[in-house]
């Protein structure tokens, strides 16, 4: 799906980003406007002490809070993460559309766009396939259903899903997708689900406090014997969470909301620890929470102090809290887009938060290279080096600036170590061919076209270095005959 929709933007704006960066922003809106449905359809239908004008209120700041957040910014700005933001905005029309089908008379044409709406979430990031479990939690909260009535009253509902789920499973067996393509990750299961705990805690503070985002935080493993605090923590609120979904608190379904959504990417060890965009969809539960505090503030306050005046909102200071958040929230993730003005500008206030970062100095090496500003590219690529020296992408892009600075004697010992880290990579072997028949080493540049090409058959450029390198090989075979 996410192929489909790059690809159609291509078709319409090629490499100007003007097209993608629409779409992303328009999914953004479209599943602010879901999130902004769910949230009230649940209020009337379930027992919350929220009138019609209360509720409406209520659903309109969760909504707003949640689509103007910075943390969200990665997700919509940054357009590869499309695939967060458009898996989150399918998840919302798969329970929006269960919960209008379950409050139809007739349900099932509600339901079976329920279940395309996960299709669709599932083939855009197999996150989604958690969806069947909060769908179960939600009617056991707000309808008091438990799992198998569920299954019972809605058979079209749940045996698309897991059809659904089937499908996903299958293709993730049969690789090519994002969980089948990690495992190969630098670190032990244990360690990853160690250093899930103290992310999480990462992420709750960003909800609250978004200072210091990052595009790329570069995460280091930790052990437990140094955050065992956060390991406390995090089994504490997911115990809170699982014991008030039992009590049936709309507690206990935020808390699950949060932990399951998040679940998929802290159980799977994945090459990269933790990112802002995961934090895309389980940031509604917060949110939720939070104005869910706000509105009840006066009511438990009443209830403390023993005031004997029936519990009443104040729908003119709400709003006014709600505008001054929203337009809080808005100027920080104003702030946060200023950072994505270019990939100098992005990898520069990478490493100025996460300094130890080599892929944050390998992304900015890249940029200033781009831009011709071959000195300063050099130096960034030299210090990534120097933190990872055993990253062939990093070693094959300093060789690569050293040629373009006509250094390719230079070039050849980093161009060599990339190989030996990367031996399958073709654009490796092609760049050590380029230096090598740059300075004179014909017949060594001609074996390592060949091997790119081997690796790559379509490989063009490859291709028309091995004949350029293979006519200047046989003149010169030819002059030395003569001679």
């Amino acid at each position: 799906i996410i192929n489909f929709t790059l690809a159609v933007n291509y078709a319409i704006s090629g490499h100007n980003v003007w097209s993608y960066h629409l779409v992303n922003l328009i999914i953004h809106i479209l599943a602010t406007l879901t999130l902004f449905g769910i949230i009230r359809r649940t209020i009337l239908i379930s027992k919350i002490n929220l009138n019609r004008e209360e509720s409406l209120l209520f659903s309109f700041a969760c909504a707003l809070l949640w689509g103007l957040h910075p943390v969200q910014t990665q997700a919509v700005t940054y357009v590869i993460q499309r695939c967060e933001s458009l898996m989150s905005l399918f998840f919302l029309l798969t329970v929006y559309s269960a919960l209008r089908g379950w409050q139809a008379k007739s349900s099932n044409h509600w339901h079976l766009l329920a279940v395309m709406f996960f299709l669709l979430a599932v083939f855009s990031k197999e996150v989604a396939i958690v969806c069947p479990i909060l769908l179960i939690s939600y009617e056991w909260v707000f309808q008091s259903k438990n799992p198998l009535r569920s299954l019972k009253e809605s058979p079209l509902l749940y045996s698309g899903i897991f059809l659904g789920c089937i499908i996903t499973f299958i293709i993730v067996i049969n690789g090519n997708t994002i969980v089948s393509r990690t495992n190969q990750t630098p670190f032990t299961p244990m360690d990853y689900w160690v250093t899930q705990c103290e992310v999480i805690f990462h992420y709750l503070r960003l909800a609250l406090w978004p200072s210091g985002l990052v595009i790329d935080y570069g995460w280091p493993v930790a052990k437990a014997r140094d955050i065992w605090p956060f390991i406390a923590g995090t089994l504490l609120l997911l115990f809170l969470s699982v014991w008030s979904l039992w009590q049936r608190k709309v507690t206990g379904f935020l808390g699950v909301w949060f932990f399951l959504i998040l679940a998929p990417t802290s159980l799977i060890p994945l090459n990269d620890l933790a990112f802002e965009h995961r934090m895309y969809l389980p940031l509604a539960a917060i949110i939720v929470l939070i104005v869910g505090i706000a509105f009840n503030i006066e009511k438990w306050a009443q209830k403390w102090f023993k005031t004997s005046n029936q519990p009443k909102h104040s729908p003119s200071f709400l709003i006014i809290l709600i505008i001054c958040a929203g337009l809080i929230l808005g100027f920080l993730t104003y702030q946060r887009n200023y950072d994505y003005r270019s990939e100098i500008a992005i990898w520069s206030d990478t490493i100025s938060k996460r300094p130890n970062n080599f892929r944050g100095y390998h992304g900015l090496g890249l940029a200033l290279g781009k831009n011709g500003q071959l000195d300063d590219a050099l130096q960034y690529l030299l210090h990534a080096r120097m933190i990872n020296p055993d990253d062939g992408y990093v070693n094959n892009d300093t060789g690569f600036i050293l040629f373009l600075m006509n250094k390719p004697d230079e070039s050849i010992p980093f161009f060599r170590e990339a190989i030996r880290l990367r031996p399958n990579n073709s654009k490796m072997h092609n760049n050590m061919g380029a230096a090598l028949a740059q300075t004179g080493m014909l017949k060594e540049g001609i074996r390592h076209f060949s091997e790119a090409l081997r690796i790559k058959p379509d490989y063009v450029s490859a291709r028309n270095n091995l004949i350029r390198a293979s006519a200047a090989y046989n003149q010169s075979l030819s002059e030395n005959h003569k001679n």
